[in-house]
């Protein structure tokens, strides 16, 4: 029997079109060095080569990331998974020295390390904003599927889920459409999430 926390739909996207080219040529050490100089309160991440100023998340987006970071924790903690969901912790692919960004939800297995970036995320979880344009989460999912650890990638849009309520939604009702999650093997429907991370009975 799956869980009231049935939330997210399933679904395929071809992830196979070509990359364009990197438009510039910061590596991550140049990029880590940049940010050393720049205020704390700025935050920053590294897409294709370039050192990007993230827009401070809304109320809404802040809420939507706590809720889904506490529904995701409880149920590892339930069911005793060595599986931490993170706010706001970067992620970096291997053998990818252009690229480093922060998403708004992270899976990391094992123990925190003292590390900034991970590079075995298992979940990115993208909470969309007014200034996300198309070409930028299409490519932050397309460096999401090379994470070879990684197993999912969750995209939100927060204005279908009023005060952040994630738990009053239901697979396959019009509001589930806004949170939408991708596996890294395009065009093979995948497990459902929920059935892996989310179920309470492990059915």
């Amino acid at each position: 029997m799956l869980s009231e926390y049935s939330l997210l739909e399933t679904c395929e996207m071809s992830l196979d079109a070509p990359i364009p080219p990197f438009t510039g040529s910061m590596d991550v050490d140049e990029f880590m060095a940049f940010v050393e100089t720049r205020p704390g309160k700025e935050h920053w991440e590294l897409i294709e080569g370039i050192a990007v100023l993230m827009i401070p998340a809304s109320i809404a987006q802040r809420r939507i990331a706590h809720n889904l970071s506490e529904l995701l924790n409880r149920e590892f903690e339930a069911r005793s998974f060595d599986l931490f969901a993170y706010i706001g912790t970067a992620v970096r692919v291997q053998n990818n020295r252009h690229f480093q960004s922060q998403p708004d939800v992270v899976i990391i297995p094992g123990v925190a390390s003292y590390d900034v970036y991970s590079e075995k995320f298992q979940l990115a979880g993208e909470i969309m904003s007014p200034t996300n344009t198309r070409t930028e989460i299409d490519l932050k999912l397309r460096r999401y599927r090379e994470g070879p650890d990684n197993l999912y990638v969750v995209v939100i849009e927060p204005s279908e889920f009023p005060g952040g309520d994630l738990l009053g939604v239901r697979a396959g009702s019009r509001r589930s459409q806004a949170a939408r999650r991708y596996r890294r093997d395009a065009g093979v429907r995948p497990a459902l999430l929920r059935r892996r991370y989310l179920s309470r009975d492990g059915s």
